[in-house]
């Protein structure tokens, strides 16, 4: 069948866009151990309109139409790409500021040395996300860059993920040490307070004695 070049540069565009969507959802899927939903959803609809665009060319419906419904396709496609993406880096960054609030920095780092590089990574992702959604006209350029730099992320996520565990337990470990240390000073405190308490019982018998001998020496001389 021969097409418009119109309706065939659309096509074109929805293919990459597609295999791109596709790439975007096995990453999501990678670090969420899950198919991001919506993402599939809105591929799920590109192939709709795809269909329904073909449909029409068969049944000899206006160009407008047929590229309309292909336009929507090739839309449904950047957005599954989009929010895809946007999983996957919203996830990986909320388990570092989880590890670093919960765990505490020492304990990550000590079992993960990468860590600092994967937080860089990452804020740099965050902030280009945050950058494109100002300035949509680089959205896709923006996306598609965090994607092709996405492997790297995957590696060190992944190595995150398998330390973990022993995180926990050093940070486990660290928190029952500050605890019993605490404990220690607390404590110390204490009686240090009990000591104050004892001294200063002892300055006000002193000075009531002094009062009562010069109240004494006072009543004799008279």
């Amino acid at each position: 069948m021969q097409l418009e070049s119109a309706v065939a540069d659309l096509v074109r565009k929805i293919v990459r866009e597609w295999n791109r969507a596709e790439r975007a959802i096995k990453i999501a899927e990678q670090v969420l151990g899950e198919d991001p939903f919506p993402s599939v959803k809105e591929l799920r609809y590109a192939g709709r309109r795809f269909v329904e665009a073909f449909d029409k060319v068969d049944n000899g419906t206006s160009l407008e139409d047929t590229l309309a419904l292909l336009s929507d396709a090739l839309f449904d496609c950047f957005r599954a790409k989009h929010d895809a993406m946007d999983v996957a880096v919203n996830e990986i960054a909320g388990r570092i500021k989880f590890a670093q609030d919960d765990l505490g920095v020492a304990a990550v780092v000590s079992c993960f040395p990468e860590f600092p590089k994967l937080i860089n990574i990452m804020t740099d992702f965050e902030s280009k996300i945050a950058a494109c959604r100002e300035k949509r006209d680089t959205r896709d350029t923006v996306y598609d860059e965090i994607q092709s730099n996405f492997d790297d992320v995957i590696d060190l996520y992944g190595k995150f993920k398998s330390s973990e565990a022993i995180m926990k337990q050093i940070a486990d470990e660290a928190a029952k040490r500050g605890g019993a240390l605490l404990a220690k000073v607390e404590q110390s405190e204490a009686r240090a307070t009990a000591a104050d308490k004892k001294a200063r019982r002892a300055t006000y018998i002193s000075y009531a004695l002094a009062g009562v001998s010069i109240l004494l020496t006072v009543v004799l001389a008279s």
